[in-house]
């Protein structure tokens, strides 16, 4: 079970990494977002706190740009 667990820390930094060299910003909040689940995941299952609490604020702040820029965009198609 321990394997599992490392796994899923290893694939979220992945994603994370991943995020960072993207150059377009949309894709960036994507990935980051799934970076950020994983290692809040990896967290919690760890019990170390500080990982989890830093990656659920991770995950709200990209969602809420993720939205921004889905809202934003409706709004040029309509202009």
């Amino acid at each position: 079970m321990r394997i599992w667990i490392e796994v899923i820390g290893y694939v979220g930094m992945a994603f994370i990494l991943i995020g960072f060299s993207m150059r377009d910003i949309k894709a960036v909040r994507t990935i980051n977002v799934c970076g950020a689940v994983l290692s809040f995941i990896y967290g919690i299952l760890t019990r170390t706190w500080p990982t989890a609490c830093l990656n659920a604020c991770l995950f709200i702040i990209n969602v809420i740009y993720i939205i921004t820029y889905i809202i934003e965009s409706k709004k040029k198609e309509k202009q």
